[in-house]
């Protein structure tokens, strides 16, 4: 079955998430990047970059292998996904490309082009730990798509919720109520690619937001599991993590 796309344009909520007690193993990785601010303070930069860069990609190996034990990345569904860790972070937009770079220039021992750079290099570790500390505290599983207030009545889709499980093999599972014009049994191009494993027709009555809605064809609700094209997996990564 292929379902148009649109609801991906919605705003996205938070319906359910995986909380984790992660604090300590959070509080180590700053502990451990303090020895590096502690010797750009107490030694002469030029003698301290080896040191630093080393509790650098200490601290951004340890950061990678936590975040992998909640989040498989190498086991989500795309095709054009990089194998590099840093750079799957940025595909799916947890980081930015700038901050991509500089993390792979630790990781791959490429010293700053001064010594001030040294220092540099530790904000960008930081702003690394900063921006996935929630990671670690929560996963998120579900996501739903309400329609927006806005949106005309006679447009058709309705709720949309979306459920993905990084630990379950990131498989996004949907599910939702949908106008019999806003699916297919055919393929049409850039569409979803669902799945199907549930479909049932629905009296438009029951669910109806507005009187009239009462005026529009029938309505079906759908399960099933979202395998394609990768270029709406990725964005349907994307709002994943924004919501962390």
């Amino acid at each position: 079955m292929w379902i148009i796309p649109d609801f991906l344009e919605w705003p996205a909520e938070l319906k359910r998430s995986r909380v984790h007690s992660e604090e300590r193993s959070i509080k180590r990785h700053y502990q451990i990047l303090r020895y590096a601010e502690q010797v750009l303070e107490e030694e002469d930069a030029e003698s301290a970059g080896t040191k630093v860069m080393a509790t650098l990609r200490r601290v951004i190996n340890n950061r990678l292998r936590a975040l992998e034990e909640f989040y498989p990345f190498n086991a989500i569904p795309v095709q054009d996904k990089p194998n590099d860790p840093i750079e799957l972070l940025e595909y799916v937009g947890v980081i930015k490309p700038f901050l991509c770079r500089s993390l792979i220039d630790v990781r791959h021992h490429m010293d700053p082009p001064t010594s001030e750079g040294y220092g540099t290099y530790l904000e960008f570790v930081w702003y690394f730990l900063r921006i996935t500390d929630g990671m670690l505290i929560k996963t998120p599983l579900v996501m739903g798509f309400p329609r927006p207030a806005s949106l005309d009545v006679t447009s058709g889709l309705y709720e949309v919720a979306i459920t993905i499980d990084p630990r379950g093999g990131w498989s996004p599972k949907l599910r939702g109520l949908f106008d019999s014009r806003m699916i297919s049994l055919d393929p049409i191009a850039h569409w979803i690619d669902l799945k199907l494993e549930k479909k049932e027709e629905k009296d438009i009555s029951k669910y109806s937001r507005s009187s009239n809605d009462t005026d529009t064809d029938h309505y079906i609700y759908v399960e099933g599991i979202i395998r394609g094209p990768d270029v709406h997996l990725r964005k349907l990564l994307k709002i994943y993590f924004s919501l962390m």
